[in-house]
């Protein structure tokens, strides 16, 4: 859920291009590869303006726990299932967006394609990459199009979520 509705653009494509780098992270901890990918945005159902859900599912080439290739599958699924406004000009004010993994095999578990170049997954960069991360915590390295690190870190980017009725964890 975003901390405020929205209805530009790169606001939703960051937020989805973290949730998707997330995945990716959590994706090579288990060591899983993820088959397809699908993307949603909504407006909710209740409040001001038109409602809009738009979702789009693509596989991908050969199961991977890429961050770079998720992130960019996941932007250009987004691109196509946003949409600004209505049909009578109405803008969409959107307040939620995310991402899901399907078809989750274990890595190096896949069947390879005979036809067609292996495509190089890089595990020694994204396992830096991880203990980094896991060092200096979770933004200490992201994805360029994840938006700039400062805002990540401090959850003051205008799609995070508000968080001031977050609970005690009681």
């Amino acid at each position: 859920s975003f901390g405020t509705k929205t209805s530009d653009l790169q606001p939703a494509l960051e937020a989805v291009a973290n949730h998707a780098a997330r995945a990716a992270e959590k994706l090579r901890a288990e060591g899983l590869a993820a088959g397809a990918l699908q993307v949603f945005i909504t407006t909710g159902r209740n409040g001001d303006g038109p409602h809009h859900y738009g979702a789009a599912m693509e596989p991908f080439s050969h199961p991977t726990a890429s961050s770079f290739e998720i992130v960019a599958h996941a932007r250009r699924l987004l691109r196509s299932c946003h949409q600004p406004e209505d049909a009578s000009g109405a803008p969409h004010r959107y307040m939620k967006a995310g991402v899901i993994l399907t078809e989750l095999a274990p890595r190096g578990a896949c069947q390879a394609d005979l036809f067609r170049r292996q495509i190089d997954e890089h595990p020694a960069l994204f396992a830096a990459m991880d203990r980094i991360n896991d060092r200096f915590g979770r933004h200490a390295l992201a994805v360029a199009s994840q938006g700039p690190p400062r805002q990540l870190d401090v959850g003051d980017a205008s799609w995070s979520m508000s968080r001031q009725h977050l609970s005690p964890r009681y």
